[in-house]
């Protein structure tokens, strides 16, 4: 595997929980009667709106968010000159 397909593999879930941590985090309310987009209720049909719940979910993707970030930086190849010549 290459290292641009590992920082790739890094950077996607970082996204993903950006975008639904923010959401869950600033915005409980739309979160728990929106999610995962416009005309899906998934959250809304689980259970009455639990706003604690919701901004606990938020925090919990927020962390993920900077867990993925800071292992795609922590790579040993983060900038090419320091790559070793070994593919894999």
């Amino acid at each position: 595997m290459t290292v641009a397909a590992k920082h790739w593999m890094a950077g996607v879930p970082a996204f993903a929980a950006a975008y639904q941590g923010v959401w869950a985090a600033a915005f409980p309310l739309s979160f728990y009667n929106d999610f995962p987009g416009p005309g899906l209720h998934w959250v809304a049909a689980l259970s009455p709106d639990n706003e604690h719940l919701a901004r606990n979910v938020g925090a919990l993707n927020l962390a993920l968010m900077v867990l993925s970030v800071w292992a795609r930086r922590r790579s040993p190849c983060s900038t090419p000159p320091r790559c070793p010549a070994v593919t894999g």
